[in-house]
This record gives structure tokens, C-alpha cells and sequence, in this order.
């Protein structure tokens, strides 16, 4: 068993797995779309919707990490942040991993629906759809955060310094909170 006796272990594994299961979930529900509208034939897939939707899972994978941390922090599970040497209150790293949390979603979401824009060889790219995507992505990248933040709050994910965990099971946790976070989230795309 490993102890992780400053938490960065936990920090750095929350980051980086749910990314890539973002990653790898969004990227592969749009392959299944991509599949059951064009079959296997890949020179019809449209690569664009494939990756701005890894992407965009990416994203939210990260949403959903910084969310853990900040639960981590209100628990008392990590240290709060330092920036520049100083070192901030709770309130104020929560405060900034929500907000990079909040401008990452946003930003992606602008900027994929930029891309698909251009894909689509239209021509036609609407400013204000491009903020509503991202205001919708950011939306949803909130729900990731404030979701895994109540799960370390609650008890229900033990993440964090001195936490007694396999580094499996961490990935474990990381990965089953993510998915069940992330289909909710999936299903209401349409919404935005």
C-alpha cells in the first residue's frame, strides 16, 4: 500500500486520468455516432466532431479533477494552493481552481464550435453561438466540478495527503466517479 504523504501524488493522478478519460469517453461516443451514421467507412467520418468532442471530454475531465482538489482542500485532504510564492486561503484556491475550471470549459467550448464551424465549409461562424457553446460547456464543466467536489467533501472519494491508497485504486475511484459523472453530463449535451 502506498502512502502519499503530500497529497501530490493524488493531485497530479486526479488531473491527469480524468483528462484522459474524458478524453478517451467524449472521443468515443462520437466514434459510436460516427460509426452508426457512416459505418466503418473512415473517409466519411468527420474527424472535427471527433476531436473537438475529445476535447471538449478533456475538458471536463478536468472540471471534474480540480473539482476533487478543491473538495480536497475544504476537507483539509490537500494544502492549499500557492501562487508565486504566496500561499492562498481555502476560499481563494477553491476560488481559482473554479475559475480555471469555469475559463477552460468556456474557451473550449468557443473554440470547438469554431472549428466545426470551419469544418463544415459554410463559412458561416456566429459570435454569439460560439459564446453560447461555451457557455453551455462551461456549465456543464461546473456540474463535473461541484459533482467531485461533494464527493471528497462527503467522504465518498479519499483523495488527498495521507491518504491510504493503492495508486490502482486510485485510478479506480478516479475513473468510476468520472463516468458516472460524465454520462448525466453526455446525456444533456443537447440541451446546450
Amino acid at each position: 500500500m502506498y502512502v502519499d504523504p503530500t497529497g501530490k501524488l493524488a493531485f497530479l493522478t486526479m488531473l491527469f486520468i480524468s483528462m484522459g478519460v474524458g478524453f478517451i469517453v467524449s472521443g468515443g461516443f462520437e466514434i459510436g455516432k460516427q460509426v452508426q451514421t457512416h459505418g466503418w467507412n473512415l473517409s466519411k467520418w468527420n474527424w472535427a466532431e471527433i476531436g473537438t468532442a475529445a476535447l471538449i471530454g478533456a475538458a471536463n475531465g478536468l472540471a471534474y479533477g480540480l473539482g476533487g482538489i478543491a473538495g480536497g482542500i475544504l476537507k483539509g485532504s490537500f494544502q492549499a494552493l500557492s501562487i508565486a510564492g504566496k500561499t492562498l486561503t481555502t476560499w481563494q484556491s477553491v476560488g481559482v481552481l473554479f475559475g480555471v475550471s469555469a475559463v477552460t470549459n468556456f474557451a473550449t467550448g468557443f473554440a470547438s464550435y469554431a472549428a466545426n464551424a470551419k469544418e463544415s465549409n459554410t463559412g458561416n461562424f456566429n459570435i454569439f453561438k460560439g459564446f453560447s457553446e461555451g457557455t453551455g460547456q462551461m456549465l456543464k464543466g461546473l456540474l463535473s466540478f461541484l459533482t467531485a467536489g461533494m464527493y471528497v467533501g462527503a467522504g465518498l472519494w479519499n483523495v488527498g495527503a495521507d491518504a491510504k491508497n493503492t495508486l490502482s485504486s486510485i485510478i479506480e475511484r478516479t475513473v468510476s466517479r468520472f463516468i458516472v459523472n460524465y454520462i448525466p453530463n453526455y446525456i444533456f449535451d443537447e440541451l446546450f
